[in-house]
């Protein structure tokens, strides 16, 4: 298994997840917002040439099944970009037609370039709330190639994480609902803390003063059991971003502050020989494109 990607269980509950994750990130695209449900048997041509316009960054693992969900939806396979630390699992991807780069996903994001925005997020993480998964959340809200309207997609082993129990003990704690133990939602909890929120100075004001972006993120949470490990997920839209501040934030959190950290040496290059593959294939095929920010 690959140091920050899925599990790659091939069973139904695992199947059904990731056919959940992928409608709901569609649905909270800006273009889809507000429909009752989404089809694609029953996708206009517009529709259909807006989704495949849309950039996706996701993990790939071994067996890449999130790339044939993907596609099934409507999503253009050469903007479909796999992300992954095992070298055999991206080389998989690209003899079956596919896009990916070698690295850590949070690297990837901070590399990333603003000319070519990204749309959405799909991270089926193999650990908890962990340092790992507070340097991803940190490097969507610093990344301009991230803009507002993006959609994340989080899947989070419940356990293997005590280092963020005090954070979700404070998150319980501020919440009526008590759901300290979802990891979904203690991920989308973080990350509107790290975002910056001005004015608070412990996590239960940044809880109170987000209860509006609560509606506006359309955070949606799930949870299955795959094997013997309870997975938490939560499909949101991009918190607002403020300027980066720590009175938000535990001691904890602070550790996970990437301020002025860089991307490792070899991602950019990494990032500009897919670009070039990528140049290439839309020789073979016209890509929808859209304009830089």
């Amino acid at each position: 298994m690959s140091e920050m990607g899925l599990d790659s269980y091939d069973n139904t509950q695992k199947h059904g997840w990731r056919n959940w994750a992928w409608n709901r990130v569609v649905e909270r695209l800006p273009e889809f917002i507000g429909r009752v449900s989404f089809n694609v048997k029953r996708m206009s041509n517009i529709d259909r040439r807006v989704l495949e316009a849309k950039t996706v960054l996701y993990l790939s693992g071994p067996d890449d099944f999130d790339r044939q969900v993907a596609l099934r939806l409507g999503f253009r396979n050469e903007n479909i970009i796999a992300v992954d630390t095992d070298p055999g699992n991206i080389a998989m991807v690209r003899r079956n037609g596919g896009i990916g780069i070698v690295g850590k996903l949070d690297e990837v994001i901070m590399a990333w370039r603003s000319d070519w925005p990204v749309d959405a997020v799909i991270a089926d993480l193999c650990c908890g709330l962990s340092l790992e998964s507070l340097m991803l959340i940190r490097s969507m809200l610093a990344s301009i190639a991230v803009p507002q309207s993006a959609v994340v997609a989080v899947n989070l082993q419940r356990g293997r994480d005590a280092a963020s129990n005090q954070f979700r003990s404070e998150v319980d704690a501020a919440s009526p609902e008590g759901l300290e133990k979802h990891r979904g939602r203690a991920f989308a909890v973080a990350m509107i803390s790290e975002s910056g929120t001005p004015g608070a100075a412990r996590n239960a004001e940044c809880i109170q003063l987000s209860r509006s972006w609560l509606a506006e993120g359309m955070p949606v949470l799930n949870s299955y059991k795959s094997r013997s490990v309870r997975m938490d997920s939560v499909v949101m839209r991009m918190p607002l971003r403020h300027k980066v501040a720590t009175d938000c934030l535990t001691e904890y959190g602070q550790t996970s502050l990437l301020i002025g950290r860089k991307p490792g040496r070899n991602v950019p290059k990494k990032l500009a020989a897919l670009r070039a593959v990528r140049t290439m294939k839309s020789n073979r095929e016209t890509i929808p494109v859209r304009n830089s920010l």
